[in-house]
């Protein structure tokens, strides 16, 4: 049953905090002391109702910051049972385009280069996709 309560994306359901001390990504025992973050929607785009959104924006006076962005609304779903929801029209990894294979995109990573971006965020626009 829907409860209101929406938050999807790209969906992480299970990756763990890095503990190299060479990665960009690492993490403290002390800054995150447990094994496996709580499944997240990965950063660049998601989506969240209106419900989900004035909940975590109360739970967040009572949850302990994290750098990770992405990560912290995570923990944030996981405090409030919020269960994240895959949706397969959000890309992480670079998506090739072509006008076609975009038709249902809603987010993508990779684009490097701006005018590329322009490109296709007109031929979107011209085709009705955006």
């Amino acid at each position: 049953r829907f409860d209101g309560r929406l938050y999807s994306g790209y969906l992480f359901p299970q990756s763990s905090p890095l503990r190299h001390k060479t990665s960009k990504w690492f993490v403290t025992l002390e800054e995150y002391p447990y094994s496996l973050y709580p499944p997240y929607i990965t950063a660049g785009a998601f989506v969240l109702s209106n419900t989900s959104l004035i909940d975590m924006y109360f739970a967040s006076f009572y949850t302990k910051h994290f750098r990770f962005d992405d990560i912290y609304v995570g923990i944030l779903a996981k405090k409030l049972s919020i269960i994240p929801k895959h949706n397969p029209n959000f890309h992480f990894w670079t998506l090739s385009y072509s006008a076609v294979t975009f038709e249902d995109v809603i987010a993508s990573h990779g684009f490097r280069d701006s005018n590329k971006l322009l490109i296709s965020w007109s031929q979107q626009k011209s085709l009705g996709f955006a």
